[in-house]
């Protein structure tokens, strides 16, 4: 049986209407999109999709191609047809946007694709992350996660936790060294954090999707999604 909170399919909300499928980010774990519930009209459903270790794609995939491809199997097991709602944190806006783009290729209605503080790998050079390991801001968004989720299980924390979250993370650098962007034709809508944007958001972002709305935030990175 699968631990609490360690799943890949993680129940935030339940409702009868539409359901807004969250991406996890580099940790793996997507308990931090519970406060959305407090945001969004009570007729929307709210479910995450997550990696957990050992068994998850981040774990398992050699590159961020055969991530996306199992997230999106597990994506059309919950729901088989469109309209699809999508968004994601950092990584998972990129898992979300090839998601995004895998099923336009296929016919499908993507009605919404959200992305928290994503930036396409190119902009980064990951090689030279994966060569100097953690750096402090990563270090910082772990140790947020990690609260997150012990918040979530009302204290439960555990160093097993902390260590899945860690691994996720090495693993999320080496995946980013390889990724392509994927080109999604649809309206992709960025929410910046402005205290530690280093890029221009059309400039970096327009040219994968058809059409990007920007919002900035007065936050942190790691501040985006805190109650």
């Amino acid at each position: 049986a699968q631990r609490l909170g360690y799943e890949t399919v993680l129940p935030l909300r339940e409702s009868n209407g539409p359901t807004l499928f969250c991406f996890h980010p580099a940790s793996g774990f997507a308990w931090q999109f519970s406060v959305l519930a407090r945001y969004l009209s009570p007729r929307w459903s709210i479910v995450g999709i997550q990696s957990p270790r050992p068994e998850g794609p981040m774990q398992q995939c050699a590159d961020l191609d055969a991530v996306i491809e199992h997230h999106l199997n597990t994506l059309r097991k919950q729901q088989p047809q469109g309209p699809y709602y999508l968004f994601g944190y950092s990584l998972g806006g990129t898992l979300a946007q090839g998601i995004a783009a895998r099923l336009r290729e296929q016919g499908e209605d993507v009605a919404f694709l959200g992305l928290l503080d994503t930036w396409p790998p190119e902009t980064q050079n990951w090689a030279e992350k994966e060569a100097n390991g953690l750096d402090p801001e990563v270090l910082a968004e772990n140790e947020r996660e990690r609260q997150a989720f012990i918040a979530a299980q009302q204290g439960q924390g555990s160093s097993e936790l902390f260590n899945a979250i860690e691994g996720n993370y090495t693993d999320a650098v080496r995946l980013l060294t390889t990724a392509p962007s994927a080109r999604f034709d649809g309206k992709a809508t960025l929410f910046v954090a402005e205290r530690t944007r280093t890029l221009d958001p059309q400039a970096a972002c327009a040219p994968w999707v058809g059409e990007l709305e920007a919002y900035s935030l007065a936050c942190a990175h790691v501040d985006l999604i805190s109650p």
